[in-house]
């Protein structure tokens, strides 16, 4: 009975320290869960502060938004504007580059766009002019064919 007296004494004497061990593991597991918490509610506060600071710059930004939205699709329609006024000239240019299919290209793209506004004077003029070079480009391209076919006959 001695001898099993002493084994559990030893034996709850080697759990007792284990048991206090694990006692203030537990207590600071404890305090750094509170401190985690307290971390917690202190980032969801900064958070809603960040959200909310968004949302404010946000609302400030939109009218510029807008107003570049705006201002960027003037910007557009002033460059294919651009682009048409100019259409004459790249066709004549192209012609005389000899770059038909690229001045079939440009004609076959605004002609949409021409035939639709040709009631305002500077499109009908631009649209005539450029029909008249497309004109004379078919033409060209006609006595060019004419010719090869001539020549390939002989």
């Amino acid at each position: 009975i001695k001898k099993l007296d002493g084994e559990m004494k030893t034996l709850v004497y080697e759990n007792y320290s284990r048991f206090i061990s694990a006692t203030e593991i537990i207590k600071k597991m404890k305090e750094d869960v509170v401190d985690m918490e307290d971390q917690m509610k202190n980032l969801e506060t900064r958070m809603q502060k960040i959200s909310q600071v968004n949302d404010n710059i946000s609302s400030q930004l939109s009218s510029k938004r807008t107003k570049i939205e705006e201002l960027s699709g003037i910007s557009r329609l002033l460059q294919k504007r651009q682009f048409l006024f100019e259409l004459p000239a790249r066709l004549k240019r192209c012609v005389e580059l000899e770059a038909y299919s690229q001045a079939a290209t440009y004609y076959k793209g605004t002609k949409k766009i021409l035939d639709k506004y040709n009631t305002f004077p500077s499109f009908c003029a631009i649209q005539k002019e450029c029909t008249a070079i497309i004109n004379q480009l078919q033409q060209l391209l006609k006595e060019k064919m004419k010719s090869k076919d001539i020549s390939n006959s002989t």
